[in-house]
């Protein structure tokens, strides 16, 4: 008899414990009427390449561009924080010594 009883009261605690965690129906409308933020892609054109920035640059158009002198110098690649040269030097010529601090 007393198991049935502990049983009973084991069993109205957890329902009665089950029942406060629950949410109000007040609560779960103010949960549904709230906005909610979603980040998503826009299709917009890619920047345009800005002279004399392009996205491939050929071998053979950079040599038949300088054909004449044996030393020359080719900028690729120009930004606000980087740029890119291609270079050819004569035999015996010497580039001075560049340090960038961090």
């Amino acid at each position: 008899m007393r198991s049935r009883q502990r049983a009973a009261v084991l069993l109205a605690t957890a329902i009665g414990a089950a029942a406060a965690f629950t949410a109000s129906p007040a609560a779960q409308n103010r949960d549904r009427e709230q906005s909610r933020l979603v980040w998503a892609a826009k299709p917009i054109p890619p920047t345009p390449y800005a002279p004399p920035n392009r996205l491939i640059w050929r071998i053979a158009d950079i040599l038949s561009a300088h054909k004449g002198p044996v030393s020359w110098r080719q900028l690729v690649a120009a930004t606000r924080d980087f740029d890119g040269e291609w270079v050819s030097m004569a035999p015996g010529e010497k580039t001075k010594r560049w340090s960038y601090g961090s």
